[in-house]
């Protein structure tokens, strides 16, 4: 009895099954068919939703795929403009030092041409004092010749033959006093011109050496003016003028002060010239900002124009010529 009923329960149910999917089957059909009726009426649904977020997902791919391929050709710009870049900067360093050569080599052929130039300068220069001094010699030997003349006045010969010495020492002090001032002045062209290629040097650095080349301007014209003192120095001839015995002393004197102050005048001209040179040497080397710009002068120029000593040696002959009447007077 069991059995049958198990049979017919296992019946039903096979019956059942299909019977139950094909009613899915009809629902699902009907609910498509009614979602597609409700979207063809124009009402969103959830396939609306589903189409607009599918759309939007599109675009924001292709938004980042376009940023991407932004941001990658970006790159590459960015990588072919610094190659270009240090191509140029590579052209511009090679060119600068091609020019800073070509600046130096101009400098070099400059400072050999100034070179030679200086030394024609210093050939005439020593031809001109040499012309000087002939000239002088001349003037000098026509005044031997007038003091000759003029001593005759005086009897005491030992006061002559002092006189005449001291004559002789006088020639002697301006021209050893006027070389050694010639020496002094050609020391300080020397010194200018090393100061001149240095304030060249630093304006082909960029450096402003305008102070500088104002005050080796100044000492150039100092110069000038120094050389042509001592060579107007040089050509001077100083004539005893002898009025009596009694008064030998006070001519012979006269004379002697008369050439002590003339030497005394040029040699300040010269110190001047010398302090123009060193303050030329002080300016370029604080353009180049040196610590210690004196002690750096110093390498260009060289030691103050030393004293002249002529005060010395004439004072000498004034002392001769008083003992020469001392002399006489005793004698007597």
């Amino acid at each position: 009895m069991s059995n049958k009923k198990l049979g017919i329960i296992l019946l039903f149910i096979a019956i059942a099954i299909p019977a139950v999917g094909f009613a899915e089957s009809s629902a699902s059909s009907s609910l498509s068919a009614s979602a597609d009726s409700s979207a063809s009426s124009g009402f969103p649904k959830t396939e609306v939703r589903k189409n607009t977020k599918e759309e939007i997902k599109n675009v924001k791919v292709q938004t980042r795929s376009s940023a991407k391929d932004i941001r990658t050709q970006t790159r590459e710009n960015i990588k072919q403009e610094r190659k270009e870049f240090r191509g140029e900067v590579k052209n511009i360093r090679a060119t600068s030092t091609l020019s800073a050569d070509e600046k130096k080599s101009k400098i070099e052929e400059e400072k050999k041409e100034k070179q030679d130039d200086l030394q024609k300068i210093k050939e005439e220069r020593n031809k001109k004092i040499k012309e000087i001094r002939t000239d002088a010699k001349k003037t000098i030997l026509e005044k031997r010749e007038t003091l000759k003349i003029d001593l005759k006045k005086i009897k005491d010969q030992k006061k002559v033959q002092v006189v005449e010495n001291t004559d002789k020492k006088l020639e002697k002090i301006n021209d050893d006093r006027t070389d050694h001032l010639l020496d002094v002045i050609g020391n300080l062209e020397n010194s200018l011109a090393k100061i001149n290629a240095r304030i060249s040097a630093a304006e082909v650095k960029g450096v402003d050496a305008s102070s500088a080349k104002k005050a080796a301007l100044d000492a150039t014209q100092a110069i000038v003016a120094a050389r042509t003192a001592v060579e107007a120095q040089a050509a001077k001839v100083y004539k005893m003028t002898i009025t009596d015995e009694n008064k030998l002393k006070a001519d012979v004197g006269n004379t002697i002060k008369k050439l002590q102050d003339d030497l005394k005048q040029v040699r300040v001209i010269v110190q001047s010239a010398h302090d123009a040179v060193r303050k030329s040497a002080v300016a370029i080397a604080n353009a180049l900002g040196l610590k210690d710009a004196q002690s750096s002068s110093s390498s260009f120029v060289s030691s103050p124009v030393s004293s002249v000593s002529s005060s010395d040696s004439s004072s000498s002959a004034v002392s001769s010529v008083s003992s020469a009447e001392s002399s006489s007077q005793s004698s007597q």
